[in-house]
């Protein structure tokens, strides 16, 4: 993605500049349709990568404060003033004194926010302004907050899951390779002494020792390799979604993605409606939300299906993303006039599916990782002391 200026026009013809992160200039222009803007020109300035981005973190807990203040009556410039000092977060007080000083001139929070140089999200700003239009701004950051605490309760609970296997696996490397590279050649000096035949686990022991350092350079080549390769498959749209439709095959990974996608989308899908957006432009900034390529692709064609009368429910039915009781409750709440609260509570149900998951996930992880661990040091340890237990046959 890139961070493109841009020069648009409102539906009463005045004129707009800011600056938008999109994939490309008609992503650009989706996204500004979606605010009600015409673009009419824009030029990418630099990738998304390398801006100055603050934290979701930082930005969250920004959106918290500034629900507050605007609950307890302050005005848009009042709360600004007051949040725009960020001891420990440059960033974001950089970005926040934009805004303040574009609200200060008599524009918008949102138009403020599109000119913060990058630091705030599409989805955030759609959703500040849509908020700003229906009059109910202090509602739409109070939806959004809750969508934001869980999504980093959910990131939380993902690292928490992946640290002790990470950390199991580089202690497991540092072993083996001290054992390879200062315990096991000693042994194999004293048992070439001893002359005899070595039992197959220590001769297999001994070829790995002789050949270890072509191995090790051997698998972190293939790790760079596969990383450089995973590089460029996401670098282009048909490459991302064919590697994440790759992802989604495989075991356990591939329904813990499918529920985050499913979560994301229904509770995105939910705070747009209910702060007065139409379900086209809920379903353009739910696309964004959704990590995964596969299903931000299949979202996409939803979208396209709603534009041609549709009904959400249906246009959501293939692609895999929803289950048929999801999409069910959908339609009940489509037929009722009640979609926000039935997409709600779908996005509840799979965010407690999602909860399980993880702890699924963190269940198998743990004790796999430790079996890896001792059938490897414990194969090795076997294999160095294999020939003392037939020493008498070897001095023979």
């Amino acid at each position: 993605m890139a961070i493109f200026s841009y020069s648009a026009l409102t539906l009463n013809g005045e004129r707009a500049q800011g600056t938008e992160t999109a994939d490309s200039v008609e992503h650009l222009r989706e996204i500004l349709a979606a605010r009600d803007l015409i673009l009419k020109s824009g030029r990418a300035q630099r990738s998304a990568a390398s801006s100055r981005r603050p934290p979701f973190k930082h930005i969250a807990n920004f959106n918290r404060e500034l629900t507050v203040l605007l609950q307890a009556g302050l005005s848009i410039p009042e709360s600004l003033a007051l949040l725009a000092v960020r001891p420990g977060q440059p960033r974001l007080e950089k970005a926040l004194r934009l805004v303040l000083s574009e609200v200060n001139r008599g524009g918008s929070l949102r138009e403020g926010m599109s000119k913060a140089q990058g630091a705030f999200d599409a989805d955030y700003i759609a959703l500040v302004g849509t908020g700003e239009e229906a009059g109910a701004l202090p509602n739409c950051l109070q939806r959004y907050q809750n969508y934001a605490d869980l999504k980093m309760k959910m990131r939380a609970q993902v690292l928490k899951t992946m640290t002790y296997p990470a950390a199991l696996l580089a202690t497991l490397s540092a072993v083996l390779t001290f054992l390879f590279l200062e315990v096991i050649p000693n042994f194999i000096g004293m048992y070439r002494e001893l002359g005899s035949e070595l039992p197959a686990p220590t001769q297999i022991l001994i070829a790995v020792e002789r050949h270890f350092p072509a191995i090790a350079i051997g698998i972190t080549a293939a790790v760079i390799g596969v990383w450089i390769l995973d590089r460029i498959a996401v670098s282009t749209l048909k490459g991302g979604i064919m590697r994440d439709r790759l992802l989604l095959q495989i075991p356990l990974l591939g329904g813990f993605r499918r529920v985050s996608a499913a979560a994301a989308t229904a509770r995105m899908l939910s705070i747009m409606i209910a702060s007065g957006a139409t379900v086209t432009k809920a379903l353009t900034l739910a696309t964004k939300s959704v990590s995964d390529r596969y299903f931000a692709h299949f979202l996409d064609d939803a979208k396209r299906a709603v534009q041609e009368g549709v009904p959400l429910s249906k246009a959501l039915a293939s692609g895999g993303l929803f289950r048929p009781m999801s999409l069910k409750m959908i339609a009940a709440g489509e037929a009722s006039g009640s979609l926000d609260s039935m997409l709600g509570a779908v996005a509840a149900q799979q965010e407690e599916e999602l909860a399980d998951s993880l702890a699924r996930l963190t269940s198998l992880m743990e004790p796999a990782v430790l079996l890896i661990a001792g059938f490897l040091v414990g194969g090795v340890v076997v294999a160095m002391y294999l020939p003392i237990f037939t020493l008498t046959e070897l001095i023979k």
